[in-house]
């Protein structure tokens, strides 16, 4: 028990740091690769680009296609929906998804008025330990929001 402890904390502490390290590498994505508001158009199509997703109409209303969120459920974080990110002094491994969730803001009052609202995503990010060779048991899974000005 004296030595589980200490490296359950271990692994726990690895998963946590490789689901922030994929957060800012989502972030750093989105300001390295979305520099006008064209782009979301393009970019967030999951059929084109994956780990990168916009509203979809469906029933009438426009919702968020699934993200994969469950910690426990490691099938559900594929290539095919999100982005793997590689530590780079260890071998962690961790994914993220962007979704792009809209304009945050007033609109303006007048028509020619500029809109200056900011473009805001969703990131979500997982993180892995790392035990021997392999991915290990521990996960951690953080969510934030993230505005742009374009």
């Amino acid at each position: 028990l004296e030595m589980r402890l200490p490296q359950n904390l271990k692994f726990q502490q690895q998963a946590q740091e490789m689901a922030e390290y994929a957060l800012r590498s989502a972030e750093a994505a989105l300001q390295q690769n979305i520099t006008s508001s064209d782009q979301i158009t393009t970019l967030f199509d999951p059929a084109v680009t994956p780990g990168y997703a916009a509203p979809v109409l469906a029933n009438g209303a426009k919702v968020l296609p699934f993200t994969p969120t469950d910690v426990d459920d490691r099938s559900g974080w594929t290539d095919a929906n999100s982005v793997q990110v590689q530590s780079t002094n260890q071998d962690l491994a961790g994914r993220y998804v962007i979704e792009y969730i809209g304009r945050v803001g007033l609109p303006p009052l007048d028509i020619e008025d500029v809109d200056n609202r900011h473009y805001a995503f969703r990131i979500t990010a997982i993180g892995y330990s790392f035990e021997g060779n392999n991915v290990g048991s521990a996960s951690y899974l953080l969510q934030s929001t993230y505005t742009q000005p374009l």
